[in-house]
């Protein structure tokens, strides 16, 4: 994803962060946490503003078909997210709670290609992250 995205969210002194986390780490809920451990391949970045709380996390993952589709029903029965259709696929995203303050993540799901973006965002732009980094996934693939 192009730091340009990240910055849009964040400003201009928006960073990439070295990784201190796995993607299982960084998944606000059991059930994706579960799916991203089980996932074909991942991968996780980080950006942030130096020397603040401000900064969010990305990982693009591929899922097998029954894992997509299980992690789909399963935030599907939650009821907690908002989803919505995205090109190719469908989102879930929300707005959460923590001991340090108000995050979001949301969920972009194409075909088995699944991204995420969590952290210091509203569910809107953790929306528009995961579709930003959707995107670079389907242009790193030919797509």
């Amino acid at each position: 994803m192009p730091l340009s995205v990240a910055q849009d969210q964040l400003g201009d002194g928006t960073v990439p962060l070295d990784i201190w986390e796995t993607a299982s780490e960084v998944m606000p809920g059991p059930a994706a946490a579960d799916a991203v451990r089980g996932a074909v391949a991942s991968q996780i970045c980080a950006w942030g503003i130096p020397n603040s709380d401000g900064g969010f996390h990305v990982v693009a993952a591929e899922l097998t078909p029954a894992s997509a589709a299980s992690l789909i029903a399963s935030l599907r029965a939650a009821g907690t997210f908002t989803e919505q259709s995205v090109p190719g696929g469908v989102s879930f995203a929300r707005d959460l709670d923590s001991e340090i303050g108000s995050f979001a993540v949301a969920y972009v799901f194409v075909d088995s290609a699944w991204t995420t973006a969590v952290g210091s965002l509203v569910s809107a732009s953790a929306r528009d992250v995961a579709v930003a980094a959707m995107d670079a996934v389907a242009a790193a693939n030919g797509g």
